[in-house]
C-alpha cells in the first residue's frame, strides 16, 4: 500500500527542535494520520514508527504517512519497543511473535513454548507465560533470565522486580537474591524516593525499600495518587468515606471532607462532593469538583460540574455544560467552550465543538481543524 499523503515540516530550523519539541511534532503528525487514513486504532510514535490497526490488517508506518509493514493474518501489533514489536496472529489461541522493523518474525512464543509474551520495556525485559501459566522473563536476546515458575514479575528497575511467589510478594534482583523477602500478601505502588505501599494482615503500612516499616494506616484500603494517599473505610456508620495521607502518615485532609478524589499531578488533587438538591429525582446525584494541594487545602473551589486531574500543567473542567481548560492557579486559560475535550499530551490534544473536531496546543491555537 502506498500513501501519497506527507506530514514534513515545511521548513526546517538551523537548530534542532529538543526532545519534547520532536514529540509534540510526532503527535500532531499522529493525530493528523488518524484522521486522514481512518484507522481503528493508530498508536503513538515509538522508535519513528506507529502501529496502527484497521479491520482487515494491522502494521506501522512512518512519519510521513509511509506504510512500512503490514500484516493481513493479524489482530494486534504493539508499539516498537528495542527494536522489536509483538505481532499477534490471527489464531483461535491467538499466538504471538517478536517482529523486526523489517517485519520478521524473530522469536516465536508458541514455538518455544510460550502463549503470552509483553512488549519489551524501557530496561529491556518482557513478561512471558508458558502454556501451564507459568511466568518467567526473557532479555532482549530472548533469553530467559527468571526461571517460569512464578505468579507475577514485574521490573521496577534494571536490577530490582517486584515478584509473587506462593502467593506472597517481595523483591529480587535479577540474579534471583531476595532485597525483601516474600512476606507481604501485597506490594503496592512506589514513592519516587523507594518507598512502597504493602498490605499485611489486613493492614496497610508504608516501607522503606529494605521492606522495614515506617507506619501503618488506618484504612480497610489505600491508593497511592502520586504525592498523596488515598485511604478508604468501607463500613462506617455514614457508609464508605475517604481521606487524603501523606507518605510520613499525616492526614492532610479528613475523612467526609469530600467524597473522592483522583490522582495528584503538578501539586494538585482533585476533590469532589456530591450535592443534595430539591429534585427527588437528581438527589445525590449533583457533584461539584475542585482542587487542594499537598497540604490538602483547597486551592480551586468546588465550582465546576466534572473534571479531570491535571496533566501537562492544564485539567479540563467543565461548567454549564461546556468543557475548557485551567491551570494551576485557577486561571481559565483555554476558554470553556468546548462540548467533549482529551487531556493534553505532548503538548496537544483533541478538542470538539459544534460537531467538528479540531487538534489545539497548550494556548487554545487551533492547529489543525477537520
Amino acid at each position: 500500500m502506498l500513501a501519497g499523503f506527507s506530514c514534513r515540516e515545511k521548513t526546517a530550523t538551523a537548530a534542532a527542535p529538543e526532545e519534547n519539541q520532536l514529540e509534540q511534532i510526532f503527535e500532531a503528525k499522529r493525530l493528523l494520520l488518524q484522521e486522514r487514513y481512518q484507522f481503528r486504532m493508530l498508536y503513538e510514535f515509538t522508535e519513528g514508527l506507529a502501529c496502527f490497526e484497521t479491520d482487515s490488517s494491522v502494521g506501522a508506518i512512518d512519519s510521513t504517512g509511509k506504510f512500512i509493514l503490514e500484516f493481513k493474518q493479524a489482530t494486534a501489533l504493539s508499539p516498537f519497543s528495542q527494536g522489536f514489536a509483538v505481532l499477534t496472529h490471527k489464531h483461535p489461541e491467538e499466538r504471538r511473535s517478536f517482529v523486526n522493523r523489517k517485519g520478521q518474525v524473530v522469536f516465536n512464543a508458541w514455538e518455544n513454548g510460550l502463549v503470552y509474551i509483553d512488549p519489551f520495556d524501557s530496561f529491556g525485559y518482557s513478561f512471558v507465560t508458558d502454556q501451564k501459566g507459568n511466568r518467567g522473563m526473557i532479555d532482549t536476546t530472548f533469553r530467559l533470565i527468571f526461571p517460569l515458575k512464578y505468579e507475577y514479575i514485574s521490573p521496577l528497575s534494571h536490577n530490582r522486580f517486584l515478584v509473587i511467589q506462593d502467593y506472597k510478594s517481595g523483591i529480587t534482583d535479577r540474579n534471583g537474591k531476595w532485597v525483601v523477602e516474600p512476606r507481604f500478601d501485597e506490594i503496592d505502588s512506589f514513592t519516587p524516593d523507594g518507598k512502597m505501599f504493602v498490605k499485611q494482615n489486613e493492614r496497610w503500612s508504608i516501607c522503606d525499600s529494605t521492606g522495614k516499616l515506617l507506619h501503618t494506616y488506618d484504612c480497610d484500603g489505600l491508593l497511592y495518587t502520586g504525592g498523596l494517599i488515598l485511604l478508604n473505610k468501607w463500613n462506617t456508620p455514614k457508609g464508605v468515606m475517604m481521606a487524603l495521607a501523606d507518605t510520613a502518615g499525616r492526614i492532610v485532609v479528613p475523612f467526609g471532607r469530600y467524597n473522592d478524589c483522583s490522582s495528584s499531578r503538578d501539586g494538585l488533587a482533585m476533590v469532589y462532593n456530591r450535592q443534595d438538591t430539591t429534585d427527588a429525582a437528581n438527589r445525590n446525584k449533583s457533584l461539584l469538583f475542585g482542587y487542594v494541594d499537598m497540604n490538602g487545602k483547597e486551592r480551586i473551589p468546588l465550582q465546576y460540574e466534572d473534571a479531570y486531574s491535571f496533566q501537562d500543567g492544564l485539567a479540563n473542567v467543565k461548567k454549564n455544560g461546556k468543557w475548557g481548560y485551567i491551570d494551576t492557579s485557577g486561571k481559565t486559560v483555554i476558554d470553556l467552550v468546548y462540548d467533549h475535550p482529551a487531556l493534553f499530551y505532548n503538548g496537544y490534544t483533541t478538542v470538539e465543538r459544534k460537531g467538528k473536531l479540531a487538534v489545539i496546543d497548550q494556548k487554545g491555537k487551533v492547529l489543525i481543524q477537520y
